[in-house]
């Protein structure tokens, strides 16, 4: 059956509405930087480095255009513009961002399958599916041995951060209450992230009133306010009030009450509740606004919550695919670490997996003895090293970049309490060398060498990198048996020390194996680095190696 005019106009209307509040979200990290604003969220979209002309001059016109005239070909342009981009940053790419991408794709795939002024439906069915996948994953990636135990727990820490800034005589250092919130905290933070995605589901309003609470508190954060996450996460709570997010729109845009109403509320929350204090805090106070108003108009005019019914199985099927590998396959297979949904779950990515229910890594665990030469899988080559020592410089060797110090001390102080020392490694944060949060912990991070491990292929990676520095180095490494499953058996592991030696500037190269035998021609030291195309897609984190009689990994975000 043909869609009626009215379809069509109403079709219209979530296009442009969405393009909006898309919009906004892609604005937050250029308003921040014309304000001068370097801190705030910790995870906006870098527009630095050699991309920081375009962002500039294409993709905010692309955007701003967009939601000046959010026409069905301007908004598909922008989309379609978010996604090259995204494509040209990769590997450098926050999680929210790869979230946001199933999004874009989504609405890209719709326009091209035609129609879709005229019934936005579908990909509003496929983009709530996606949603709700996203937040299963992210949860789930959390049933980790590690995230678990309170005294590595991200979730202890995070607990701990929320804690610190409430009054000191709630929650003081070693207090009952504290403990058990601290040694609670894993629980909630995974029941938290399940019910979110559930109530998406089946009770659509109340999951996004959680949602916002949710990541209200993560704002809020003294260290890791992650608020580019939190901010994607609020604008996709579109898809389950689209009707009531277009009147509430139209309604704004009419009314100078209402307008002036929401401003208040929005300027009284952002001042009382501080947050990172940036244009990212302010605009999820504005979604947090104009979604509470929707869900009241919808409430009072329950036919608003009547969308009509979605078609097209196969796109459907295509949407939930995408979100479905993202979520999943890419840990399990060991394709992904950068842009995962594993975010503050404690997931070791390869060596062994310490899920509950899945193992990860997969392809680095059966590809370990091929030859480096081998096509597609000659990558995965080497299985797992540790590197004992090296005098490669901070900003290329970004490991294992301790972050303990940046935490307050009465945050470690509560976490102490539990048996949790406080230790705190941000790999991903420092990884993003164009983000204008790395120059702000640069100062504060620990960057004294400590061994890490690492696989292989990012071995080669960071000595491809340091040869092209063209100043000389030093590196020692050990090569680790495939049954060393745990951290605290790769810091045991007595095994050939390689080192590495270079000055490019005299022209001079050392590869030697415990101090006197020359690397053989296969050595991991004389390989040339992974293929682009490969390390373009995957770049893993180092696992500081602390304790000689660990099993579980520390907080590594």
């Amino acid at each position: 059956m043909a869609p009626s005019l009215t379809d069509i106009a109403l079709g219209e209307q979530v296009i442009a509405a969405w393009t909006r509040v898309w919009g906004l979200r892609q604005l937050a990290p250029f308003t921040n930087a014309l304000l001068g604003i370097a801190g705030g969220a910790i995870d906006n979209w870098p527009l630095q480095g050699p991309l920081s002309w375009w962002h500039w001059h294409v993709r905010l016109p692309t955007v701003l255009i967009s939601m000046v005239w959010p026409s069905p070909l301007l908004a598909f342009s922008a989309h379609a513009c978010n996604l090259a981009f995204l494509a040209a940053t990769m590997p450098f790419v926050w999680d929210h961002m790869m979230w946001a991408s199933l999004h874009d794709v989504a609405f890209v795939a719709a326009m091209l399958t035609g129609c879709f002024a005229a019934s936005p439906w579908g990909f509003l069915a496929g983009a709530r599916a996606q949603t709700i996948i996203s937040y299963l994953c992210s949860a789930f990636w959390k049933l980790t041995t590690s995230f678990l135990d309170p005294r590595y727990s991200c979730g202890t820490l995070l607990v701990a951060e929320l804690l610190s800034i409430l009054p000191g005589p709630l929650f003081p250092p070693h207090g009952l209450a504290t403990g058990i919130m601290l040694r609670a905290a894993p629980l909630i933070t995974i029941v938290t992230e399940f019910a979110i995605p559930v109530l998406l589901a089946f009770c659509p309003h109340a999951g996004v009133l959680l949602g916002i609470f949710f990541h209200l508190t993560i704002f809020i954060l003294p260290v890791n306010a992650a608020g580019g996450f939190s901010i994607t996460c609020a604008t996709s709570y579109f898809f389950f009030v689209p009707q009531g997010m277009v009147l509430a729109w139209e309604n704004l845009s009419n009314s100078m009450v209402c307008t002036g109403v929401a401003g208040a509320v929005t300027a009284i929350a952002f001042a009382g509740l501080r947050g990172t204090g940036d244009v990212t805090f302010a605009i999820y106070l504005t979604f947090a606004t104009l979604l509470v108003y929707a869900i009241f108009l919808e409430r009072r005019n329950p036919a608003l919550e009547m969308a009509p019914r979605a078609m097209g199985w196969k796109f459907q099927l295509f949407a939930v695919s995408l979100a479905v590998c993202h979520g999943l396959l890419g840990p399990i297979l060991g394709l992904q670490n950068m842009g995962s949904l594993t975010m503050y779950g404690n997931v070791k990515h390869w060596g062994g997996s310490n899920h509950l229910l899945v193992p990860t890594g997969l392809l680095l665990d059966v590809f370990a003895d091929v030859r480096a030469e081998t096509p597609l899988f000659g990558a995965f080559a080497g299985g797992i090293v540790r590197v004992d020592t090296s005098d490669l410089p901070a900003d290329l060797l970004r490991s294992p970049a301790d972050a303990t110090n940046l935490l307050p001390a009465h945050v470690r102080n509560l976490m102490k309490g539990v048996g949790n020392p406080g230790i705190f490694y941000a790999p991903y944060y420092a990884r993003m060398a164009s983000s204008d949060f790395f120059e702000d912990v640069d100062s504060g991070m620990d960057w004294s060498v400590q061994p890490f491990a690492v696989p292989a292929f990012e071995l080669r990676r960071l000595l491809a990198l340091a040869r092209a520095r063209g100043e000389p180095f030093m590196l020692r490494y050990t090569r680790l048996p495939r049954e060393a499953r745990t951290p605290g058996q790769w810091m045991r592991h007595k095994g050939p020390q390689v080192l590495v030696q270079e000055d490019p500037r005299e022209g001079t190269a050392r590869c030697i194996i415990d101090g006197d035998g020359p690397c053989a021609a296969d050595e991991l030291a004389v390989l040339p680095p992974p293929p682009r195309w490969f390390t373009a897609s995957l770049l893993p984190y180092p696992i500081p190696l602390l304790d000689v009689n660990g099993t579980e990994i520390p907080c590594v975000s």
